[in-house]
C-alpha cells in the first residue's frame, strides 16, 4: 500500500449514504458557520498549541524530511492557523462533547450537553 501524505492529492469516488446511515465527519475547521448546518451532534477534541506542535513534529516529521522543517511548518503555518480559527469560531462553545485530548491515553470528557 502506498503511503499517502498531505501533499498527495486524492481522487475520491462520491457516494450516498443510506436513509438512516450515521456519517462521522473528521477534520479541521469543521464547525464553520457555513457548514453547522449539517451537523446533528459536534464534538471538539481540545490540545494546547504545544501539544499539537509536539505531536504534530515527532508524526510528521518523516514526509516533512527533518523534525525542524515539521516543526517550522507547524510554528508558520499549522498553528496560525488554527489560532485563528479558535479565536474567530470558538469551537469548543459551538460542540455538544469537549474532549480535552492532551493525554492521549486518557482522554477527558470537559463538557457534554444536549
Amino acid at each position: 500500500m502506498r503511503s499517502l501524505n498531505a501533499q498527495t492529492a486524492l481522487a475520491a469516488a462520491v457516494e450516498t449514504a443510506a436513509a438512516g446511515a450515521v456519517v462521522v465527519a473528521d477534520g479541521c475547521f469543521l464547525q464553520r458557520s457555513e457548514l453547522l448546518q449539517h451537523w446533528d451532534l459536534r464534538i471538539y477534541v481540545h490540545v494546547s498549541f504545544d501539544v499539537v506542535l509536539r505531536r504534530g513534529t515527532a508524526r510528521d516529521q518523516a514526509w516533512m524530511d527533518s523534525a525542524a522543517a515539521a516543526e517550522e511548518r507547524y510554528r508558520t503555518r499549522y498553528i496560525p492557523g488554527e489560532r485563528l480559527y479558535v479565536d474567530q469560531v470558538d469551537p469548543a462553545s459551538l460542540a455538544e462533547v469537549v474532549v480535552d485530548n492532551t493525554e492521549f491515553d486518557q482522554p477527558v470528557l470537559r463538557q457534554r450537553r444536549s
